[in-house]
């Protein structure tokens, strides 16, 4: 019988934020998981949409290049919550990379075409 393994990763969650509140998420320590909330024609209003991960990029950056809000029935109610890996210490980039990419799958796969 294989070698059960478990690591816990632990995620400050911050949020809601608009769209224009997100472009001041730039800086050092704005990478990691987001969840991406509006309206669906079939579940109503402020339903889960998405969940990604900001890894090479900012929460910023990485937003801008899937703006919900477009073909969003609710665009003006597009809301975004942001993760961020949290510990008693900073992990290394390697290992970073590596638990946000567990925590992405961990929350995921959530992707609801609108």
């Amino acid at each position: 019988m294989p070698e059960i393994t478990t690591k816990q990763i632990h995620i400050d969650w911050e949020g809601p934020f608009s769209y224009e509140q997100l472009k001041t998420l730039d800086g050092n320590a704005d990478y990691g998981v987001y969840q991406v909330y509006g309206g669906h024609p079939v579940y109503g209003s402020r339903v889960l949409l998405y969940i990604g991960k900001a890894e090479q990029q900012t929460f910023s950056t990485r937003l801008n290049q899937e703006w919900w809000g477009e073909s969003n029935r609710d665009a003006g109610n597009v809301e975004v919550y942001v993760g961020r890996l949290s510990g008693m210490e900073k992990p290394r980039r390697q290992k970073w990379d590596e638990l946000i990419d567990l925590a992405e799958k961990l929350l995921g796969p959530v992707r609801i075409f609108v």
